[in-house]
């Protein structure tokens, strides 16, 4: 049964304040005042030719014609008026006084749509809710900008977030707290650590020390630049990290283990040679020398209260450095310890010359140095392996207690190559133990 709604056109307009009343024809007989402002008709008496202009999106397209009135009750219905697409009514058609009555509500999303018609919330009947509608959503709009500017707060706080954790990576490698099992930063404990065995590298800058004394801040601290930028992509490329710089040199630590230290200072040694930095003082080439040993390390978080640190706290780390040191003495551009090339199980890759056991400062026994001749210049490469099994024979003798068998070779290692340091050493230390001399 068709429920009929029986209201007069007074109390229609104050109870339903969208709608339009047809005849029992379907002749328009009145369209509501707050209707007429949507639509824009106020003041419109002519209401046949509104009729002409009547048009469905639902449930089918066309015009409204007046046989489909009684057809469309109990449908929602889609009105909307010609040329004004965008201000539909959406509703439904009830008999009423003999007609038809179709009441409903265009779509009104938010307080501001219903002020630019003209229109207050306090027009509009309390029992349809609709005015509850429009604050909820206002409210849930309000909310939804709020969620956006929250997002948008959260997006910058993570990108600060991902600039902090970028910035803390150029201080502490991001690989070390990997290494001690720390996940971020924002993970870190003082105390944390852990032991491994890893192979370690000392880099210097030979001779910057004295040239630093002559140069402004401003030179010296471009120098360092350019140097490091030249040399640690070395280190990354074969899966190494600086751990600390030191002034004019650096030390790294490489996971992966001996091979990949020795290809990086190899590599390191080649993009220095390359860039040909000058010192000023000399006019001459800067060098570096290296030094690696491989051994059981403590990689932690130290420090006190207000200031971390992550170190590596190792007998490798003390004997790597002191390796490098040893270029002082013996030459040579890399230098590791012959247990250490021994470890890395491919050590017939490389080109290298025994330098003979030395004592090493801090350090119990002696220990075995090799000096790795692949980044050499091609000449001084070629001395190298000339002289190469009169040096070994050199150190043969030496370490058997024949000082005159070792003075021959040696000295026909200096006859062919002047400039071999090591050579120049044991030549120096067996003329002191000829002479009595104290070591």
């Amino acid at each position: 049964m068709k429920r009929s709604l029986d209201l007069e056109p007074g109390l229609a307009d104050e109870l339903i304040p969208f709608s339009i009343s047809f005849s029992s024809s379907g002749e328009i007989l009145a369209v509501s005042p707050l209707l007429k402002r949507v639509w824009n008709l106020e003041g419109e008496q002519d209401l046949s030719s509104l009729q002409q202009r009547l048009l469905l999106r639902r449930p089918f397209y066309g015009r409204l014609k007046s046989e489909f009135i009684p057809e469309l009750i109990g449908m929602i219905v889609h009105l909307e008026l010609e040329g004004l697409p965008e201000h539909v009514l959406r509703g439904q058609i009830y008999p009423n006084l003999g007609g038809w009555l179709l009441t409903g509500f265009p779509r009104i999303s938010s307080v501001s749509e219903l002020d630019a018609y003209g229109i207050l919330l306090s027009d509009l009947p309390l029992h349809t809710a609709v005015g509850e509608l429009l604050i909820a959503n206002e409210a849930t709009q309000a909310s939804l900008v709020q969620a956006r500017e929250q997002e948008a707060q959260l997006r910058t706080s993570v990108n600060q977030v991902g600039d902090l954790n970028a910035s803390f990576a150029r201080f502490v490698p991001t690989a070390i707290l990997e290494n001690i099992g720390i996940d971020g930063p924002i993970n870190a404990r003082r105390g944390r650590y852990v032991e491994t065995r890893k192979a370690v590298m000392f880099a210097d800058l030979q001779g910057f020390s004295l040239l630093s004394e002559k140069l402004s801040a401003a030179a010296c601290f471009a120098m360092i630049n350019e140097f490091l930028s030249l040399t640690v992509p070395c280190i990354e490329a074969n899966d190494g990290y600086v751990v600390q710089y030191l002034g004019d040199g650096m030390m790294a630590l490489f996971p992966s283990g001996t091979s990949q230290a020795i290809d990086a200072a190899v590599a390191m040694q080649r993009s220095l040679r390359e860039a040909a930095l000058v010192n000023q003082e000399t006019d001459s080439q800067l060098s570096m020398s290296i030094g690696i040993h491989e051994g059981p390390v403590s990689l932690g978080i130290i420090g006190n209260e207000t200031r971390w640190d992550a170190t590596i706290i190792a007998d490798a780390v003390n004997t790597s450095s002191k390796i490098e040191s040893m270029t002082r003495m013996l030459g040579g551009e890399i230098l590791v310890s012959k247990q250490t090339l021994d470890a890395c199980g491919d050590a017939h890759r490389f080109k290298t010359r025994s330098l003979g056991s030395h004592q090493i400062r801090g350090r119990k026994g002696q220990l075995e140095l090799v000096e790795i001749l692949d980044a050499m210049e091609v000449q001084l490469l070629n001395d190298r392996t000339t002289t190469l099994d009169t040096f070994a024979e050199g150190l043969k003798f030496y370490r058997e207690g024949d000082l005159y068998s070792a003075l021959s070779c040696f000295s026909r290692v200096l006859a062919q190559v002047p400039q071999d340091p090591a050579a120049q050493y044991y030549l120096g230390r067996i003329s002191q133990r000829l002479a009595g001399l104290p070591q």
